[in-house]
């Protein structure tokens, strides 16, 4: 069949809305597939960054929690050993103070005695 036969079987226009959708297909379809391909390997490169984030996030938190721990342990060690200084300066000041008098009378006799 000739081309001129075709045209007067069908028509004209179902041949070229042929015609053109195939160009349009041959054309358009590659590119077309082309970047939805590109935009799903993002979308997975994203995701999978993504999740690593979220993975060293996680494990940076735990061990942030672990440091802290170990911190305020550190801490309540501190003040404990600060309390302990504290009453151990109070007791010292106290014991001072009530050496003073005793230390006055032998400082009294040590004098009366140099004296004689």
């Amino acid at each position: 069949m000739a081309i001129y036969e075709i045209t007067m079987m069908y028509g004209i226009v179902p041949i070229l809305v042929t015609l053109v959708g195939g160009l349009l297909l041959k054309n358009y379809l590659p590119n077309y597939m082309n970047e939805k391909g590109k935009n799903h390997a993002t979308k997975e490169d994203i995701a999978d960054i993504t999740r690593r984030t979220e993975e060293v996030k996680s494990e940076f938190l735990s061990k942030l929690e672990v440091e802290k721990k170990e911190i305020n342990i550190e801490i309540e060690k501190m003040k404990l050993e600060q309390g302990q200084i504290l009453k151990n300066f109070e007791l010292y000041t106290q014991k001072r103070h009530e050496c003073y008098p005793e230390l006055y009378k032998l400082l009294e006799i040590a004098t009366v005695k140099l004296g004689s």
